[in-house]
């Protein structure tokens, strides 16, 4: 994304997406995400972003919707990533607002429909920009998961390793 830009020197604290995350506005994966320009605009205008220190990642708050990310993953993740995340994230936020249990106990992390859903669009853009397979699967590895589950949850998306 070439108007994709982070304002990663921000104190912890809240803030409105937009002041944290730039031009996401004609982001393909958003626009294919809420195809509605409505409900594109307001998500992306009142989506809360928290930066907390107690963080490493990014998630979504199953009590308020609010976006959670780590400050430190704010300054050292590469730019690229955390668009990605975000994209993850503001599937989350949608499925939120629809009333979808994002934490579905009834899951494991890699089987949970919400998360498969949310990695499905993510995945996409991945590929939209370029990614190669194993920078997809790089980047699914994340620190909950072990090798053998992320190999799982590759073959659930599609992603060769």
């Amino acid at each position: 994304m070439k108007s994709f830009s982070v304002e990663r020197g921000k104190p912890q604290g809240r803030y409105k997406l937009p002041e944290i995350f730039k031009g996401l506005t004609d982001s393909p994966a958003l626009v294919d995400l809420f195809k509605d320009e409505t409900e594109r605009t307001r998500i992306l205008n009142e989506t809360t972003v928290e930066i907390t220190a107690s963080e490493d990642y990014m998630h979504v708050s199953d009590e308020d919707g609010r976006l959670i990310v780590g400050s430190k993953h704010l300054k050292k993740a590469r730019e690229q990533t955390l668009y990605l995340d975000i994209i993850h994230e503001l599937a989350h936020v949608k499925q939120f607002e629809k009333g979808e249990d994002l934490y579905d106990p009834r899951y494991g992390y890699i089987d949970r429909p919400t998360e498969l859903e949310a990695y499905k669009l993510s995945v996409k853009e991945a590929r939209r920009l370029g990614w190669s397979e194993r920078e997809i699967a790089d980047y699914l590895l994340v620190d909950w998961i072990t090798k053998e589950q992320r190999d799982r949850l590759a073959q659930k998306l599609g992603v060769k390793i």
